[in-house]
């Protein structure tokens, strides 16, 4: 049976009475496997020809919605601020990957468009990205992999409850 990358020593729960070793050894894991996940998502990315993830979830966005979107729009949809979207959108301009107009109905705003060479190079990575999804979670049957999804759902909805001022959502 596959052990966990991080063990707690003995001992644990007498120096930190509030505590759980096994609660704690769970984190600790589940924040190296999150952690390892973003990382090789980032290198798959990078290899495809992206600069970064959130250059590529950007451009999955724009292509995703099939029409330009404003750039408070792809910051709900990535759940990052408008300020952290406009470095993106700097550098995915830079490099020929998208464009931005102004809005047909107000002239004031602007809008949000991909190029015909973006949205080549972000659909030849989203297979891949899907790829990788299955083969890192191909370690699970189908119903480990539900039972997961469950055990996600219940934490979740603890999450909020725990800390309450936490950001859980999922994009608009």
């Amino acid at each position: 049976m596959a052990q966990p990358m991080f063990r707690i020593p003995p001992g644990f729960e007498a120096e930190f009475p509030g505590g759980s070793a096994l609660a704690t050894e769970c984190f600790i894991n589940y924040g190296l496997l999150s952690g390892g996940v973003v990382a090789a998502f980032q290198e798959l990315v990078v290899a495809g020809g992206m600069p970064s993830a959130a250059a590529f979830n950007v451009l999955a966005i724009l292509d995703g919605a099939g029409s330009p979107l404003s750039p408070s729009t792809i910051a709900d949809r990535l759940l990052v601020s408008w300020a952290t979207v406009t470095g993106l959108l700097d550098s995915l301009e830079r490099r020929g990957f998208l464009a931005r107009h102004g809005h047909a109905g107000d002239g004031r705003r602007r809008v949000v468009a991909i190029t015909p060479v973006g949205q080549r190079r972000v659909r030849r990575l989203v297979p891949v990205g899907h790829e990788f999804e299955a083969k890192v979670m191909g370690a699970l049957t189908g119903a480990e992999q539900r039972q997961l999804l469950r055990m996600l759902a219940k934490l979740q909805r603890n999450m909020a409850e725990v800390a309450p001022g936490t950001r859980l959502r999922t994009p608009a």
